[in-house]
């Protein structure tokens, strides 16, 4: 007996997935001009230096998942 496909999540369905990675997007962005402004205001101490590495690696692991992931196909876990 087969075992059946998983579903795709609601969250990485058509028009959810655009919003969501759209909101990541924005997100990320937001992160990188909050760790500018500590960093020019000379505040934060090794914080914002994290956030400006962090910010756009989340970005990109969320725009994955939820744009491009293919769900229909096995993943190596």
């Amino acid at each position: 007996m087969d075992d059946p496909i998983a579903p795709v999540p609601w969250s990485a369905r058509a028009p959810q997935r655009y919003a969501f990675a759209a909101i990541a997007i924005v997100l990320g962005i937001a992160v990188v001009v909050t760790a500018l402004a500590y960093i020019r205001a000379g505040t934060g101490g090794v914080v914002p230096f994290l956030m400006i590495t962090v910010g756009p690696v989340l970005t990109v692991v969320y725009v994955y998942y939820f744009g491009f992931r293919k769900f229909d196909s096995p993943q190596d876990s």
